[in-house]
């Protein structure tokens, strides 16, 4: 769909842009130190979460924030991963509602 700013696609002269990339930081206030910061990446139409750093244990109220997001973008679930024993293990994590 390309449209005038909805969506997520916009086009402008002979270029299409598309929002693929999304980067959330845990703060009080935009501007401010954050504590905790991913990435959203939406690669082949499924949305990815990587990178989540935290000086913290990220919290259940964390979790539901990303999932409230991921499916404000419309998504029914994203991919994550986890290295155990060296081996990145990936796993698909329904947000439920999330809108």
């Amino acid at each position: 769909m390309i449209d005038g700013g909805s969506g997520g696609i916009v086009r402008k002269g002979d270029w299409v842009f598309e929002v693929v990339e999304v980067r959330a930081r845990k703060v009080a206030e935009y501007g401010e130190p954050y504590s905790a910061t991913g990435t959203i990446t939406i690669v082949d139409g499924e949305p990815h979460i990587e990178g989540l750093l935290s000086t913290e244990k990220l919290t259940a109220s964390d979790k539901t924030s990303l999932n409230q997001y991921v499916g404000y973008l419309g998504y029914d679930y994203y991919i994550t991963s986890i290295f155990i024993d060296k081996e990145r293990v990936m796993r698909k994590v329904g947000v439920g509602d999330g809108k």
